[in-house]
């Protein structure tokens, strides 16, 4: 995007909201869609999670197996009612546990990953995982029943691109299934720059409730929910993941977290962190 026009609206009417790290986060105020400027190239993205993967943030991530294992448990769960079937594809697989999950309840699994490691951990449990981003993966035009992009949406260089090729490759009637921050939950309002979902190194778009349903819209989906998105943690994780997100907070948490008793530092729970949980299908009536 090499000019401040709106991924989704195509407005101009585009206004500075935050400035974090030196870098800037425009929003149109005709949609709500926010997103960094400039976006970076898909190369640099590339350097980034691999870079990531292999120390900082995501060592956290890999290192909480069992707790992400539960977590995709509990994704998987929440779209049951949908009786998902066939063919799957995770945008966005990191090592692939929500498609062992998906895998063990019957589905047939693909992926894609950006990171070079990530995929090679992947490949060990599934064979058919792409190193690179879905529109490069040249899948088959109505091949797939079941799109999942936990998130990852906020981390893609153009989502109304990236939505149109879900589009493409997805049945009709298809689901696609997305968790990603809201840029209008209390967290957020109150926080600010602050919230911790603004990280512009990683995350270029930020949605809203209404930022998502025109952009799904545009690209030919018809919602059927949004609402709050939960995540299972444990009160030692959300300590460990503040050394990244809040230094200081961890500081202050660091000098007491040791008198608590283990079993409630391990005690799981879901919480809420200001993001959405998103069910769309694909509407047969819309050409794109």
């Amino acid at each position: 995007m090499e000019s401040k026009i709106c991924n989704i609206c195509n407005g101009t009417e585009i206004h500075s909201k935050y400035l974090k790290h030196g870098i800037s986060i425009m929003e149109c105020k005709r949609c709500e869609l926010c997103f960094v400027y400039p976006i970076p190239s898909v190369e640099k993205q590339k350097k980034y999670y691999d870079e990531h993967y292999q120390n900082g943030r995501y060592k956290t991530y890999q290192n909480a197996h069992e707790l992400r294992m539960k977590l995709n448990e509990k994704r998987f769960e929440e779209i049951r009612k949908y009786n998902p079937e066939g063919n799957h594809l995770d945008i966005g697989c990191a090592t692939g546990i929500f498609l062992d999950v998906a895998h063990k309840n019957g589905l047939t699994v693909y992926g894609t990953e950006l990171s070079k490691e990530a995929v090679t951990n992947a490949k060990k449990h599934h064979k058919n995982i792409f190193n690179g981003i879905v529109e490069q993966a040249n899948y088959p035009s109505e091949f797939f029943e079941l799109v999942t992009i936990y998130d990852l949406i906020e981390h893609v260089l153009d989502p109304d691109q990236t939505f149109r090729e879900v589009n493409r490759i997805m049945k009709k009637n298809g689901l696609v299934v997305i968790t990603t921050p809201d840029l209008k939950s209390w967290h957020a309002k109150i926080l600010g720059r602050h919230f911790y979902q603004i990280d512009p190194f990683q995350h270029l778009f930020y949605f809203s409730p209404k930022s998502i349903r025109k952009i799904m819209e545009k690209n030919g989906f018809e919602i059927i929910e949004i609402k709050k998105n939960l995540k299972i943690f444990t009160l030692e994780e959300i300590f460990n993941m503040s050394a990244t997100y809040y230094p200081l907070i961890n500081k202050i948490l660091s000098k007491i977290i040791h008198i608590l008793p283990k079993k409630i530092l391990k005690r799981e729970k879901e919480f809420f962190f200001g993001e959405m949980f998103v069910v769309a299908k694909k509407n047969k009536n819309v050409e794109i």
